[in-house]
């Protein structure tokens, strides 16, 4: 059957990326690995794809070029308060009768030009407000976008902090091959309270290139 040939033969190029990849990056940096795996994570999706089309080969090698085009390492975030709660309510006006309240103040990406290898740091100050003095659970999401598209997987974080100006820093690292470009920084956060709810987001340009 003509199908189950093609079925086969699919399996065995995955089959065979998978064993170049285990080869290949044995001895390689975290940032190697990762390119690479994403190349085989797009070769597989690549070649099944193909496989519908009868062009397993092509279909893989197109998805390895573009599954190493895509993604970077995701390091550890770092929080920092930087303003009591007074200094912060009177720095933004607020008043405890607003009841809880979340507030990005500042958003920067460190370096604002960077290179394809770079460490860069992704940074928000958040202005978090409420009428008592427990820590408030908050939600932090991050994307980057190039245009209209998301570029890597958009991170997630969630931390306890108490009423205050806090600094969030998450640093990514780009891998070696990333797209020169102009790209987009979007952070938004999500503070909880009981039934209060409040959300705020900000957007950064920075560039690769």
């Amino acid at each position: 059957m003509i199908f189950g040939r093609r079925k086969r033969f699919t399996g065995g190029v995955v089959l065979a990326l998978v064993l170049v990849v285990l080869v290949g990056t044995s001895g390689c940096t975290e940032q190697e690995q990762s390119t690479t795996t994403g190349a085989l994570i797009g070769a597989g999706l690549g070649a099944v794809i193909g496989n519908q089309s009868g062009k397993a080969v092509e279909g893989a090698l197109i998805g390895a070029a573009v599954g190493g085009a895509i993604g970077y390492i995701v390091g550890e975030s770092r929080t920092q308060r930087i303003a009591s709660a007074d200094q912060t309510y009177s720095q933004q006006g607020y008043r405890a009768v607003e009841g809880l309240q979340i507030k990005i103040t500042e958003a920067s990406v460190s370096p604002t030009v960077a290179r394809p290898g770079d460490d860069v740091d992704l940074n928000s100050t958040v202005a978090v407000m409420g009428p008592g003095s427990d820590p408030v659970k908050v939600r932090q999401r991050i994307a980057i976008y190039k245009g209209q598209e998301l570029v890597g997987d958009i991170i997630e974080d969630q931390f306890d902090l108490e009423p205050g100006t806090h600094r969030i820093s998450r640093r990514i690292t780009l891998q070696k091959d990333f797209p020169a470009g102009r790209y987009l920084y979007v952070t938004h956060v999500k503070a909880y309270s009981g039934d209060d709810v409040s959300e705020s987001s900000r957007e950064v340009p920075f560039s690769v290139g």
